[in-house]
């Protein structure tokens, strides 16, 4: 006798299976897949973009105070500069000076005089006036105050001074004609008010191609120039 087995659930089960392979759910779920992982790097994105805009921020903050700190110090550059400036420029016209001043020296120098050393001296005064200034008459209720404080003036005094030797048979007089002609020269002595000798000095014998053999002495010129003001 063959037995004969009935399944009373397998449409049921078809159903099931049929309805698990649905295309339209398949979609879905994919679907709702994506969205969720959309989200979750949208969230990722705007916290690293919030990260960003702090760490930019505080490079902003940074960069703004060391604009602030290089703008200040840049301010004193200018002023140290402008200083400088200021100094090149005077120099340039004392060198100028002092240029035309060796020359003229240069060509009054004689044979037997050989200068060692040529130096520029400036100094400053302040000079006060011989008299006070009369303050002007009292008007009104005003109480005279009186004769005003002279006002100082300021005056440069620039000297020059020659050290050297003199080779020759009589070197103290071709010092003293060398001096001479210093204060003989009209272009050297229209800058110049005052040459005096400072020192002079015997060296002994030397020899030299103008004077072989002659005296020698070592003498200190100082030159004043006439007041700057």
């Amino acid at each position: 006798m063959t037995a004969i087995t009935l399944n009373l659930l397998a449409e049921e089960q078809f159903a099931q299976r049929a309805e698990s392979r649905d295309p339209v759910k398949v979609a879905l779920a994919i679907g709702i897949g994506l969205f969720a992982l959309t989200v979750l790097a949208g969230m990722f994105v705007a916290h690293l973009a919030e990260k960003r805009g702090r760490d930019a921020d505080a490079l902003q903050s940074k960069l703004d105070s060391l604009s602030a700190t290089q703008s200040g110090a840049t301010g004193g550059d200018t002023k140290t500069l402008k200083s400088l400036a200021d100094d090149i420029v005077a120099i340039n016209q004392n060198r100028q000076l002092y240029a035309k001043q060796l020359a003229l020296i240069k060509d009054l120098v004689p044979n037997a005089i050989e200068l060692t050393r040529i130096n520029f001296g400036l100094g400053v005064d302040t000079q006060d006036d011989a008299a006070p200034v009369e303050s002007a008459a009292p008007t009104g209720g005003e109480k005279d105050k009186g004769a005003r404080l002279p006002r100082p003036k300021i005056v440069e005094h620039l000297s020059l001074r020659l050290e050297g030797r003199a080779i020759c048979s009589r070197p103290e007089i071709e010092v003293d004609q060398y001096i001479q002609t210093l204060r003989s020269d009209a272009t050297f002595g229209s800058y110049v008010k005052d040459i005096k000798l400072r020192s002079i000095a015997r060296g002994g014998f030397g020899g030299s191609s103008e004077a072989p053999g002659g005296a020698s002495v070592s003498f200190v010129i100082e030159c004043q120039y006439k007041e700057r003001k």
